[in-house]
């Protein structure tokens, strides 16, 4: 270490709060990335060997896939005028 606390208690204290930080170090780093990548294909699962990372994002992603191509086909009207589902 290139320096530490005189108080022997105040170092403790001090390399207790570093442990601590050092578990949850980076944790962030997903929320901070643009929605188009964190909810990205790439982020659900992996591309090379096609497990799934995380389901619950991996249905997410298909069913925002699922509306893109929903929303293009726009409403589809029948023989009589008539809208259908």
């Amino acid at each position: 270490m290139a320096g530490s606390y005189y108080d022997s208690a105040k170092e403790d204290d001090y390399l207790r709060q570093v442990r601590v930080l050092e578990k949850v170090h980076g944790a962030g780093q997903l929320a901070r990335l643009p929605p188009s990548i964190a909810h990205s294909e790439g982020q659900a699962f992996n591309i090379v060997t096609q497990d799934p990372r995380d389901p619950v994002k991996l249905a997410a992603v298909e069913g925002a896939g699922n509306r893109r191509y929903a929303s293009k086909k726009g409403a589809m009207v029948g023989e009589f005028g008539l809208l259908l589902g």
